[in-house]
């Protein structure tokens, strides 16, 4: 029980962490990403304006690893023709890892702007 107090403690920690370091470039739109056990999900957001502005989620069934690039590349797309370059990635209270990298690869590969 007690590990998993100090995990959501940890997680908590990290996700205010990141939040306060995009505070500092709020100009930018924020690219959230958001990771189930079965999906992978990002969306594009002004926080200036308070809306969303794209959003896209992989339906595949692949692994979590393809669907991060699936959603990356799509992402990249939707924000190109939103005329929209550069973004602050939120990755919330997910660490930088092997799934956070991929979407970012792409995202990268196809156009976007960390």
């Amino acid at each position: 029980m007690n590990e998993l107090v100090n995990k959501r403690i940890t997680s908590q920690a990290r996700s205010t962490r990141v939040r306060h370091k995009l505070r500092n470039i709020s100009t930018r739109i924020r690219l959230s990403v958001n990771i189930s056990n079965k999906r992978f999900s990002a969306q594009l957001i002004d926080d200036q304006n308070s809306k969303t502005i794209c959003g896209y989620t992989a339906k595949s069934e692949k692994s979590i690893g393809d669907q991060a690039t699936e959603v990356g590349r799509e992402i990249a797309r939707l924000a190109s023709s939103n005329k929209i370059k550069i973004v602050a990635l939120d990755r919330g209270s997910r660490a930088y890892g092997r799934r956070i990298d991929n979407f970012a690869k792409a995202a990268r590969e196809a156009g976007l702007e960390f």
